[in-house]
């Protein structure tokens, strides 16, 4: 019964803390609906309003790349099953 803002404010300092100290390695984050959807809000910078339209394939691994802890490229390995992160 979490919400997707209680989801926010739990992964946010969990990822800056944990996680962001490791983007410049291969790592690997799996996690399940508003987790996920937390941190792509994140990430992607993504509002309030627009929130509700981001579609986030199963099973289509989605690859980050960051320079000096800034996100640069995002890309999911399989291109067929590929989806727009936001869908309008």
């Amino acid at each position: 019964t979490e919400s997707l803002k209680d989801t926010y404010e739990r992964v946010v300092p969990y990822y800056e803390k944990n996680i962001l100290p490791l983007v410049n390695k291969n790592i690997i984050i799996a996690a399940h609906g508003n987790s996920i959807r937390s941190l792509c809000k994140y990430l992607f910078k993504i509002d309030n309003s627009q929130i509700s339209r981001l579609e986030i394939p199963t099973g289509n691994p989605l690859t980050l790349n960051f320079q000096n802890e800034k996100l640069v490229n995002a890309k999911y390995l399989d291109k067929e099953r590929a989806k727009n992160l936001l869908v309008f």
